[in-house]
């Protein structure tokens, strides 16, 4: 099966007022209300790695997302408290995205982030040390990274390698420039968010015909394979994926974009959020 949605642009609410109560039940058993309360942000301690630029964080959930207001001065192996004062209701934390507007780099370690419901906090690691620069002409420096969170498992066994193998479809125009993607990966025991987007250092990922490979180690082991999703959180240059093999630990399984769907933020050509079962 293949699932598709697009962004209306409209936030949902986690505001239940006036509701039946058979709804208002329906509701509060599926959707998980929370507000950021901090976020913590640890800087590298690499020769380069801070920065007096000015950067901007979004914070995304599964119900809404909040942008941050710009923040200068992240030094070298600094540890930053940043304390957020009007967070609307994100539901479950799932990527945080940061902009620079500058060329002086910068290089996160980890960033933390704390709501009012979980004060275990959601930790977000750059484990593939992406660096942060509007000068890009090293290769491994991006005027935006985005880095998702996954907790330890706890029930689910043992981390596991998972591995998304995807081929983009060979017809005109079906490759992308510009495209941030986050996958998710379904199984029997749930679902887990990919650690990071989608993006090779050093490569041209999704080129037309082409197939590409990326790999997340130290995964929640889900189980049997059921659906895999992709959500876009920026990048306007559209892109028609053919086939997703996807692995993780001893199960495989592959999907194909039967519907000739296509992603993109720019809702007039695409859609933002493909799933494929």
């Amino acid at each position: 099966a293949v699932v598709s949605t697009q962004s209306t642009g409209t936030q949902h609410s986690c505001h239940f007022n006036m509701l039946p109560i058979a709804l208002l039940l329906v509701l509060l058993s599926t959707t998980r209300c929370d507000r950021v309360t901090s976020v913590v942000v640890e800087t590298g301690d690499g020769s380069t790695d801070g920065t007096t630029d000015g950067l901007t964080m979004t914070i995304y959930g599964n119900v809404s997302d909040h942008v941050m207001p710009k923040i200068h001065g992240f030094t070298r192996s600094s540890l930053r408290n940043l304390n957020v004062l009007s967070s609307p209701d994100i539901g479950t934390p799932e990527c945080i995205v940061i902009s620079t507007d500058g060329t002086d780099k910068w290089t996160p370690a980890k960033i933390t982030l704390y709501t009012q419901e979980d004060s275990r906090g959601y930790v977000f690691r750059n484990t593939r040390v992406l660096g942060l620069s509007n000068n890009e002409d090293r290769g491994v420096w991006s005027q935006h990274i985005a880095l998702c969170t996954y907790r330890a498992p706890t029930t689910l066994g043992r981390p596991v390698t998972c591995t998304i193998t995807t081929k983009t479809s060979s017809a005109r125009h079906a490759g992308s420039n510009f495209l941030h993607l986050v996958p998710r990966i379904y199984g029997r025991n749930g679902g887990v968010v990919m650690g990071e987007m989608m993006d090779n250092i050093g490569r041209d990922d999704f080129e037309a015909g082409q197939t590409d490979v990326f790999t997340y180690d130290g995964m929640e082991n889900v189980g049997p394979i059921g659906c895999v999703s992709f959500n876009v959180l920026k990048g306007d240059d559209a892109w028609k994926v053919w086939s997703v093999g996807v692995r993780c630990g001893r199960y495989y399984r592959a999907f194909y974009n039967t519907k000739d769907v296509v992603l993109s933020s720019d809702l007039s050509e695409g859609v933002n959020f493909l799933k494929l079962c």
